[in-house]
């Protein structure tokens, strides 16, 4: 269910006043908001289960690994890139990739 719906509620959205602001101040910004978020969210992320840290992705190549007590981890991760997410029911299949496009496959069915 998560790739098909695009799993919005994975993310947290960082206001246009903190973005505008220096790295220090984004940085303090996320490690409050990580904090926040996990006694908001209970700890647990839907359809993924345990929350057990957050990345605060800077760049398409570059983010910051905090645990779930916004401490940063890791400076300079290298994040890795959504892939494809796939449903299979009976001989059909759904796929999402990356960009949001969806390729439908159905076998035909020779048993009838």
């Amino acid at each position: 269910m998560a790739a098909f719906t695009g799993a919005r509620w994975r993310f947290i959205q960082i206001p246009d006043a903190i973005l505008d602001s220096d790295q220090a101040v984004q940085l303090g910004w996320v490690q409050q908001r990580c904090r926040e978020h996990y006694i908001e969210a209970k700890g647990v992320c839907l359809c993924f289960g345990q929350i057990t840290g957050y990345g605060w992705r800077q760049q398409e190549d570059v983010s910051v690994l905090l645990d779930i007590e916004g401490r940063v981890v890791d400076a300079a991760h290298t994040p890795s890139t959504p892939g494809r997410g796939t449903l299979t029911v009976g001989n059909k299949s759904l796929e999402v990739v990356k960009d949001g496009s969806l390729k439908i496959d159905a076998a035909l069915d020779t048993d009838k």
